[in-house]
C-alpha cells in the first residue's frame, strides 16, 4: 500500500476540491436565487403601484372630461 500513498493522498485532495467546488457552486446558487426572488418581489410592487397611480389617473381623467 506504502507505494499508493502518494496517489490516494492525491486523489483524497482532488476529491475534497471538487467537493469545496461543488459547495461554493451551490451557495452561489442559492443567494442568486435569493437574489432573484428580491428582485420579483420588487418588480410586483412597483407594478402594483403602477396600477394604482393608473387607476387614480383615469379616474383624474373623468373628472377633467365630465
Amino acid at each position: 500500500m506504502k507505494k499508493y500513498d502518494n496517489e490516494m493522498r492525491d486523489l483524497f485532495h482532488d476529491i475534497m476540491s471538487l467537493h469545496s467546488s461543488f459547495g461554493a457552486g451551490m451557495n452561489l446558487l442559492r443567494q442568486t436565487m435569493q437574489e432573484e426572488k428580491e428582485y420579483m418581489e420588487m418588480v410586483s410592487l412597483i407594478e402594483k403601484r403602477a396600477e394604482e397611480l393608473f387607476e387614480k389617473f383615469k379616474l383624474f381623467k373623468q373628472k377633467i372630461v365630465h
